[in-house]
């Protein structure tokens, strides 16, 4: 399958979740981790959407 043909594949269910809001895709800033509260925060990734 091309990468023309995944996008075309994703798009209706993309389409649906944008339907739904996107302001639930985005959080207010944290200045600690939700997972165990430090406030020693590190960016350890940074990537793109692939698809």
């Amino acid at each position: 399958m091309s990468r023309a043909e995944q996008v075309a594949a994703l798009r209706p269910r993309y389409q649906d979740d944008l339907a739904h809001g996107w302001a639930r895709f985005f959080h207010p800033r944290r200045t600690d981790c939700p997972w165990c509260g430090s406030a020693r925060l590190t960016v350890r990734l940074n990537t793109r959407d692939l698809l």
